[in-house]
């Protein structure tokens, strides 16, 4: 609530989403693949209100837009990865879409 800015609103979305793959990953690590589904899910849905955000961004040359696409950048190597340590098809399914997901948004901002 004491974000401002449609551009900071979608850097904070970006970072909830990468919070929400760090838990997964635990959850991957601990054999909770169908939490670790889920919480990938709630990842996309992190996404998919960042891209809501950017899109209403009017001067999108900001900082903001750098520490974004660091922390996409981050995703996009770190969810192949992600990938290798479970054996759960549901659970790689979603992180597929997540790493689509995060590949778009890159490519967007």
């Amino acid at each position: 609530m004491l974000i401002f800015g449609n551009a900071k609103d979608a850097e904070y979305d970006v970072f909830l989403a990468t919070k929400r793959v760090v838990e997964a990953e635990k959850l991957i690590n601990n054999d909770k693949h169908e939490l670790a589904t889920k919480t990938i899910g709630d990842a996309i849905e992190n996404l998919d209100e960042a891209q809501e955000n950017w899109d209403d961004v009017e001067n999108r040359d900001t900082p903001v837009k750098h520490e974004m696409n660091n922390k996409l950048d981050n995703l996009e190597t770190f969810l192949p990865y992600l990938s290798t340590l479970s054996d759960n098809t549901e659970t790689n399914d979603a992180i597929q879409s997540l790493l689509e997901k995060v590949t778009s948004l890159n490519g967007n901002v």
